[in-house]
């Protein structure tokens, strides 16, 4: 086993995730997008004092359901940033990137941010298909206190449940 090795995945000249092997030789790569498209792809092994090997791996379907932001915009002041005193509407396109369907789905906005309220913070999902994306029809919202400090950051998170069949 050797320590310090790069693993990357690469589809369609797109890096979708990369690690650094440990003192046992192992890496997990956790894949960015999780949507990523199944197909071909290249594993590509480089490391200090060896030869850059690339090895041809296949992107399968997750056999269960996986739900994903697919998109996001902000309905806000029309500036598409959140700014201090403001409330703002998220509009969110949830896709499931499984292969079986995902029912019984909520999202629930969360964040520990001492500069954001969370006012309607749940979104019922009802059933996506397999492969499919839907537009939430309620909107996730919330709102920020007059007293964010300029060019703040704010972690905002968006948890997805769905039954436990899936």
């Amino acid at each position: 086993p050797v320590e310090g090795i790069y693993c990357t995945v690469i589809k369609d000249g797109e890096m979708l995730g990369s690690a650094q092997t440990d003192n046992a030789g192992s890496a997990q790569i956790d894949v960015d997008p999780v949507t990523a498209t199944i197909g071909p792809a290249q594993l590509i092994i480089t490391g200090y004092n060896c030869l850059k090997t690339t090895y041809d791996i296949n992107i399968i379907n997750n056999p269960n359901a996986v739900v994903v932001i697919e998109s996001y915009e902000i309905i806000d002041n029309n500036n598409g940033q959140l700014d201090y005193d403001e409330a703002v509407q998220f509009d969110m396109t949830f896709k499931n990137a499984g292969a079986q369907d995902a029912t019984g789905c909520i999202a629930t906005f969360d964040s520990d941010d001492e500069y954001v309220i969370l006012a309607y913070c749940f979104a019922d999902l009802g059933t996506i298909p397999a492969g499919s994306s839907i537009l939430s029809e309620e909107e996730l919202c919330l709102e920020t206190t007059e007293y964010v400090p300029d060019q703040h950051s704010a972690l905002l998170t968006v948890n997805t449940v769905c039954d436990q069949d899936n």
